[in-house]
């Protein structure tokens, strides 16, 4: 394929260029199968011109009909392995100007969703590769040896204009909390997580602005996605530094745990879990007692999915136990919890949501 890969490229630009939609999306489609093996072409700077204008003409391919949108989504997706595959060998300019026709189809009111989840898996796929050269620089390092590659940190570029925008597709949440469905949000979310494993203490700043506005809002949207948005940035934090910011969020965190809509109850349930997880020594035995309470009455009572957040979120307290050590933050309310796990197995619900398995880890745990 690859011997033949200029040849295949000038079809597929005829192709590309065809007002027929039918004969443009089979020819997108044919570029993006085609990326992998035009390592050479991308080698030489006027076909790498060409290659990025074929992908520009379909991440603009105008209309609202399901072939102009499969166009747009399959320009997207070539956009995105394009600067993956060729992240060493692209300049900053063409990944730059990539990055701005992704930003402009996420932050455009009328695109459709399909189009706008592969705009943003082009930047969390930028940034997993980010995450990856910087391990691979680590672990060079380690072994005394010279990094092949160079992190050029188009995530600290991007994090100025894209984290305010992942924060707002967050606000897009549905009430059904039994939507699997991958949705905006879910892509916003994967992507800040990524984002924050390449920023760390970086993301703090726009983040904590966002939940500082949103997080008392009177709109459960906004305090979603607040909620959402601490519990992704968790990872990787330096506990000084979330030490400060986590007694700021614990009255709102337990008022929505115990009153807020399911899906609500279900974010706040797994933001819990994640300072567990992540900033232990901010933990006393009033605050856990009084969250304890509600994950009880939630585990016997709430929604399957809430109850089975709330096992992970106990799981994560149950694994701060260390070896020979005495006592847990835990300690005090094992019987309690033993009890409404107990009862929570009995649910008529139990077999939905992976409650039962969740139910039953969790008492190991605790054990």
């Amino acid at each position: 394929m690859k011997k033949f890969s200029g040849q295949i490229l000038n079809s597929i630009q005829n192709g590309i260029t065809n007002n027929h939609l039918s004969v443009r999306l089979a020819a997108a489609r044919a570029l993006l199968h085609c990326l992998s093996f035009a390592e050479e072409n991308i080698k030489i700077k006027e076909q790498t011109k060409i290659i990025l204008e074929m992908i520009l003409i379909c991440c603009r391919s105008e209309g609202n009909d399901q072939t102009s949108i499969n166009i747009r989504r399959v320009g997207f997706l070539s956009l995105g392995k394009l600067n993956v595959s060729y992240y060493d060998d692209l300049t900053s300019e063409h990944i730059q100007f990539s990055a701005k026709i992704a930003f402009q189809a996420m932050s455009g009111k009328m695109e459709h969703q399909e189009v706008k989840k592969q705009a943003i898996e082009f930047w969390s796929g930028i940034f997993e590769e980010e995450v990856h050269i910087e391990n691979s620089f680590k672990e060079a390092i380690k072994l005394g040896m010279k990094p092949t590659r160079a992190n050029v940190h188009y995530a600290e570029k991007a994090c100025e204009s894209l984290c305010p925008l992942l924060l707002e597709m967050l606000t897009e949440k549905t009430k059904d909390i039994n939507d699997d469905a991958w949705t905006i949000e879910k892509s916003a979310a994967a992507c800040l997580k990524i984002l924050t494993k390449c920023l760390r203490s970086k993301i703090l700043s726009p983040v904590l602005q966002f939940v500082e506005k949103n997080l008392t809002s009177q709109r459960w949207q906004r305090i979603n996605a607040s909620i959402t948005a601490i519990g992704i940035i968790m990872e990787g934090q330096k506990e000084d530094d979330i030490i400060k910011v986590v007694p700021q969020i614990w009255q709102p965190l337990i008022k929505q745990l115990s009153s807020g809509e399911h899906v609500v109850k279900d974010s706040a349930s797994y933001c819990l879990g994640r300072i567990f997880q992540y900033c232990p020594s901010i933990l006393d035995e009033k605050i856990i007692a009084h969250i304890v309470e509600i994950f009880c009455k939630l585990l016997q009572q709430g929604h399957p999915k809430v109850a089975n957040s709330i096992c992970w979120a106990i799981g994560r307290l149950a694994l701060l136990c260390k070896p020979n050590q005495k006592s847990t933050p835990l300690s005090s309310f094992n019987q309690q919890l033993l009890k409404s796990l107990l009862i929570c197995a009995s649910r008529f619900d139990i077999e939905t949501h992976n409650l039962l398995p969740s139910c039953f880890e969790v008492r190991q745990l605790i054990f």
